[in-house]
């Protein structure tokens, strides 16, 4: 249960149309087991390339920025240049956290039971990130339903450098009309 992220790369290919004289073959075999494809039928083929669980300041940049505000699990096309967009934003995050120092700050961690059924909370220490301002500027953290820490720490760091690396893959792609993006959430 929580916050779920997936970017689809979608490759139409139209094989289906005879004047397109496309060719290939598929040949898959899933747990052993041969899956029939017949390559003349393929109208499009659909790749993953991100997925995130609970990133949600990178879910939060594809709501403001490509789902126009609306946070309701659908699937939106992203185009190329709101990828750049996030890469930027994404790369000049990434460096502005390098560039900080990092504190410890307490966090709760649970409950212990004392068996008379009094709780006392638990804490424990978490290094974050001292200097957030271009983070919280550029990409803020973001709360919902099960969607993670709240915290610039290492972890969000993570988050940024997984979405560097995905969105520079798709910048290195050559230009094709035939190429789409699309970006799901769900919760």
């Amino acid at each position: 249960m929580g916050l779920d992220q997936y970017l689809e790369k979608r490759t139409f290919v139209g094989a289906e149309y005879e004047y397109r004289n496309v060719t290939g073959t598929i040949d898959i075999t899933a747990e052993g087991k041969h899956i029939p494809i017949d390559f003349k039928r393929v109208s499009s083929i659909n790749e993953r390339v991100a997925y995130w669980r609970k990133a949600n300041a990178i879910h939060q940049w594809f709501v403001d920025n490509v789902q126009d505000g609306v946070d309701d699990c659908k699937e939106y096309y992203v185009d190329k240049e709101k990828l750049q967009e996030l890469l930027d934003l994404v790369t000049d995050t990434i460096k502005s956290l390098k560039d900080s120092p990092k504190k410890t700050i307490q966090i709760e961690t649970g409950a212990k039971s004392d068996g008379k059924g009094n709780f006392e909370t638990t804490y424990g220490d978490l290094e974050v990130f001292k200097d957030t301002s271009v983070a919280e500027d550029l990409l803020p953290v973001s709360e919902g339903f099960f969607f993670g820490s709240y915290e610039y720490d290492e972890y969000y760091l993570e988050d940024l450098e997984y979405t560097k690396k995905v969105c520079e893959e798709i910048m290195r792609e050559p230009e094709s009309w035939e190429v789409s993006y699309y970006y799901e959430s769900s919760w």
